[in-house]
C-alpha cells in the first residue's frame, strides 16, 4: 500500500518496518530510517521481496525485508545503454490557469532542476568529507544508465559496472530531481572454491518538492540533498563440499542537507504571507540540517549441511556509526532559534542461527536472533522530570543526565512446511520480529533544551519496537504453467514509537516514547501464470485491516500542539487499504516479430480520513473513506537483432486512462478541492492544491542497445 506522501506500506505497517540491502549490506539514513539511494535497473541481477515473517538471519525490520543483489562480472565483454524521457506531454500545473476558477496569472513555472545542480556544487564543499564522485553536470532531459561487464588482464578477475544519471521534472508545479548512481564491482576467483569481491557504490539525490504555500516564490522552499557512498570487500570459500563460508567488510558514508537553495541559516529571513494570505510571499522556509555520518559493517555467515536432514546457517553482525548532526530552526529574531550540533557513536552488533530441518513428510525451519544496540548517550535519570532542586542553591537545576544501558533483544522464529500432495504444500510460520527505532528518536535536541514553545526531546531509553507475527497458507499446482496462492496473516505490533506529552513544573514538553501499538491482519489470494509461448501474469487480492492508536510516530506531538485528546483505542491507520487488487499482464507477439508488452492494472479501496462534524458530537478518527483509487499502465517494446547488436524501442504510457486519484480531501467535504466552508486562508487559489490528486497521464518513450 503507498499512503498519500507515496510511503510504501507493507501488510498494514508504517513505512520504516521494512530493512533495505543491497548485497546483503544494510543501506538507510541512521538518523530517519529511510533508504537511500538509487540502484540501476541495469545493474540487478536478483531482487528479493521478503514481506510477513522471515528468517533469523534477517533483523532490523518488522514487516518486510528487500535484498537486492547486484551483478558480477562476465567471461565476455557485453555492455547496454539506456536512454528515456517522459518530456513528452507537458504537465497541465507547468501552466497558469489549471484549474478553472483559478485566478493564479502571477504563477510562473521555474525549472527547479536545473537549480538544485548549482546549488550542489555550492554547498556540497562545506563537508568535512565529500563523496568521491561529485553530481556531474549532464545535459540531460530525461535519463541515461550504461553497463559494462567483462574479464580484466589479471588472471581470473572480472569487472561490471554501472552508471545511471536521471534529470526529472515533477508534474507538480515547482517539483524535480536529480540523481546519479554509479558501480563498480570486481570480482576474483583464485580457486574453483573462493571467490574475492570489491564494490564501489557511489548514490546521490537532489530533490525539491512542491509545496502549496511557496507556489509564488518556489525558490525560498527547501530542497533536500541525500548521497551515500560505500566500499566494500567480501570473501566467499567452500571450506568442505557440505561447509562455506562468507565475510564481508564495508565502509559506508552518508550526506544529507535540507535547506533553502545555497544559503547558510545565517542568511534566511523571516517568512511572511504578506498580502498573499494564503501564500508566502517573502522570507524563506526555516528548516536546515547538514548532517553525515559514517558506518563501520561486518557480516559473517556460514552454511553447513550437517546430514542428510539438517542444513545449519548462521552468523554475526556488527554496526559501529559515527553521527555528526547539525540542525537548525528558525533562525531568525523572533524564531525558534534552535541549534544543534553534537556527534554521536551508537553500535549494534547481532547473532543468529537457524535450523532447516527436512523428513520425508515435513520441513521444519527454527531459528533464534539475538540483537544488541548500545546507544552511547545519556538521559534524564526520569524522563518527566528535567529539573530537580539543589539544596545547596536553593534553585532548580537541570536533571543529571545518565548513561543508557545496553538493550538486548532475543527473538524465536519458526516455520514448517507440509507437502500434503505433490502439488500442493502447507506452510505456517511464527516469529518475533524486532525494530530499533530511527537513531532521531533517540538523538534529537541532544542538549535537551526545552525554551521553545512544546519542545520535542529524544529518549534514548526507548526500546526496539516488537512485531509478533504468524502466517499459514497454502501453494497449489493448478497446471505445470499456472499456480493457486493463499496467506492468512496476523500481526500483533507492541512498543511501537511514539511521542508523550509530559509536564514538569508548569513546562509542557514532548518526549519519544514506546506506548503506541497496532493489530493487522488479512489475506492474499493469487494466481500465478508463467509465461509460455505468448503470455503470463498474475492476478492478486488483498483483503487487510490495519488498526492502532496512532498512524505515525510524531502524532502524539501534534495531539500535544493542538490541544487533542491522546487516542486510547484503536482505529484504522491512515494506511489501511481494505482491498487490493491487482493485475499484472505480459504479452509476448512472436519470437521473430520483437515485440512485446507489459499491461499492470491497480485498485485500491480509498484510505480512511476523519470527517469534520458539528463540534458537539463525537466522530471515531479515520471513520470516512476517500474514493478508490486506480491505475493502469502500459508498456510495448519493439526489439530488433543487428548481429551483435540488439537495439530495443519502447514506449511506456503511465495512468493510461488519465483517472484521477485522490491522495488528501477536506474534512467537511471528502473532495480534494472543496473545503465546504468560507475560512481564514481559503480562496480558490489556497484550495485548488495539485498535490491533493495523483500524477495525470504521462508518456515515456526510450530506447537501449545491448552489445
Amino acid at each position: 500500500t503507498t499512503d498519500s506522501d507515496g510511503n510504501l506500506h507493507v501488510r498494514g505497517c508504517r513505512s520504516k518496518e521494512l530493512v533495505y540491502m543491497i548485497d546483503g549490506f544494510l543501506v538507510k539514513d541512521p538518523m530517519g530510517g529511510d533508504f537511500i539511494g538509487n540502484v540501476n535497473q541495469n545493474a540487478i541481477q536478483e531482487l528479493t521481496v521478503i514481506s510477513g515473517t522471515f528468517n533469523a538471519e534477517y533483523g532490523q525490520a518488522m514487516s518486510g525485508a528487500i535484498n537486492i543483489i547486484t551483478r558480477e562480472g562476465d567471461d565476455e565483454f557485453s555492455g547496454r545503454l539506456d536512454f528515456s524521457t517522459d518530456d513528452v506531454i507537458s504537465s497541465p500545473y507547468h501552466k497558469k490557469g489549471a484549474f478553472s476558477g483559478v485566478n493564479d496569472t502571477t504563477y510562473t513555472w521555474i525549472d527547479i532542476s536545473d537549480k538544485l545542480l548549482s546549488y550542489y556544487q555550492n554547498y556540497i564543499s562545506n563537508y568535512s568529507t565529500k563523496p568521491t564522485l561529485p553530481i556531474l553536470d549532464l545535459p540531460v532531459n530525461g535519463q541515461i544508465s550504461t553497463s559494462f561487464s567483462g574479464p580484466l588482464i589479471i588472471p581470473h578477475t572480472t569487472f561490471f559496472s554501472s552508471f545511471f544519471y536521471k534529470n526529472n521534472d515533477s508534474h507538480l508545479p515547482h517539483g524535480g530531481d536529480v540523481a546519479q548512481d554509479f558501480l563498480l564491482k570486481l570480482t576474483n576467483h583464485p580457486s574453483n572454491k573462493v571467490k574475492v569481491g570489491f564494490q564501489y557504490h557511489s548514490s546521490q539525490t537532489i530533490a525539491q518538492y512542491y509545496s502549496h504555500d511557496w507556489k509564488y516564490i518556489p525558490l525560498n522552499n527547501t530542497h533536500k540533498y541525500k548521497g551515500i557512498e560505500r566500499y566494500a570487500f567480501s570473501l566467499n570459500q567452500s571450506l568442505q563440499q557440505n561447509f562455506f563460508y562468507s565475510t564481508q567488510i564495508a565502509l559506508q558514508k552518508t550526506w544529507l542537507r535540507t535547506g533553502v537553495r545555497d544559503l547558510l541559516p545565517t542568511e534566511y529571513e523571516k517568512k511572511n504571507t504578506g498580502s498573499l494570505v494564503s501564500f508566502y510571499e517573502y522570507g524563506t522556509d526555516g528548516d536546515y540540517s547538514f548532517n553525515q555520518s559514517t558506518v563501520y559493517q561486518f557480516k559473517s555467515d556460514f552454511t553447513w549441511q550437517a546430514n542428510k536432514q539438517h542444513l545449519i546457517k548462521g552468523g554475526v553482525q556488527y554496526f559501529g556509526y559515527n553521527l555528526d548532526i547539525h540542525t537548525e530552526k528558525d533562525p531568525w529574531i523572533d524564531g525558534v532559534n534552535f541549534y544543534e550540533d553534537t556527534t554521536f557513536t551508537p553500535v549494534e552488533a547481532a547473532v543468529y542461527i537457524q535450523d532447516k530441518i527436512e523428513f520425508d513428510y515435513l520441513i521444519l525451519n527454527l531459528g533464534l536472533r539475538y540483537d544488541y544496540l548500545d546507544p552511547n548517550a545519556g538521559m534524564w535519570e526520569d524522563v518527566g522530570r528535567f529539573a530537580e532542586w539543589d539544596p545547596i542553591s536553593d534553585e532548580l537545576i537541570p536533571s543529571r543526565i545518565v548513561d543508557v544501558a545496553a538493550v538486548k533483544q532475543v527473538s524465536p522464529r519458526i516455520g514448517i512446511g507440509y507437502p500434503i500432495t505433490d502439488k500442493t504444500i502447507f506452510h505456517f510460520s511464527y516469529g518475533h520480529f524486532f525494530q530499533t527505532p530511527s537513531f532521531d528518536a533517540l538523538f534529537e535536541n541532544a542538549q535537551k533544551d526545552i525554551s521553545a514553545s512544546l519542545p520535542l526531546v529524544g529518549n534514548p531509553r526507548v526500546k526496539p519496537q516488537k512485531t509478533v507475527s504468524f502466517e499459514t497458507g497454502i501453494k497449489h499446482e493448478i497446471l505445470p504453467d499456472l499456480a493457486f496462492h493463499l496467506n492468512v496473516w496476523s500481526k500483533d505490533i507492541r512498543g511501537l514509537l511514539s511521542t508523550q506529552q509530559m509536564r514538569y513544573r508548569s513546562t509542557v514538553y514532548i518526549v519519544y516514547a514506546n506506548t503506541d501499538y497496532a493489530s493487522v491482519k488479512g489475506y492474499d489470494i493469487s494466481i500465478d501464470k508463467r509465461i509460455s509461448k505468448y503470455f503470463g501474469g498474475s492476478i492478486k487480492y488483498t483483503y487487510s485491516i490495519a488498526k492502532g492508536n496512532n498512524s505515525n510516530p510524531i502524532a502524539g506531538y501534534f495531539s500535544a500542539y493542538y490541544k487533542e485528546e491522546v487516542p486510547h483505542q484503536e482505529f484504522f491507520l491512515d494506511f489501511d487499504q481494505r482491498h487490493d487488487i491487482a493485475i499484472n499482464l505480459a504479452i509476448k507477439v512472436s519470437e521473430s516479430s520483437g515485440v512485446y508488452g507489459n499491461i499492470i492494472c491497480n485498485a485500491g479501496s480509498g484510505l480512511p480520513y476523519t470527517p469534520y462534524v458539528d463540534p458537539a458530537f463525537r466522530v471515531d478518527m479515520n471513520s470516512a473513506r476517500m474514493p478508490w483509487k486506480f491505475s493502469m499502465d502500459a508498456r510495448l517494446n519493439k526489439k530488433i537483432n543487428l548481429g551483435r547488436i540488439t537495439l530495443d524501442t519502447f514506449i511506456e504510457i503511465t495512468n493510461l486512462s488519465n483517472y484521477q486519484n485522490v491522495l488528501w480531501v477536506y474534512s467537511r467535504t471528502g473532495k480534494p478541492f472543496d473545503p465546504g466552508a468560507s475560512l481564514v486562508g481559503t480562496s480558490p487559489d489556497a484550495n485548488h492544491n495539485p498535490a491533493h490528486v495523483g500524477p495525470p497521464r504521462a508518456i515515456k518513450l526510450g530506447a537501449f542497445i545491448e552489445l
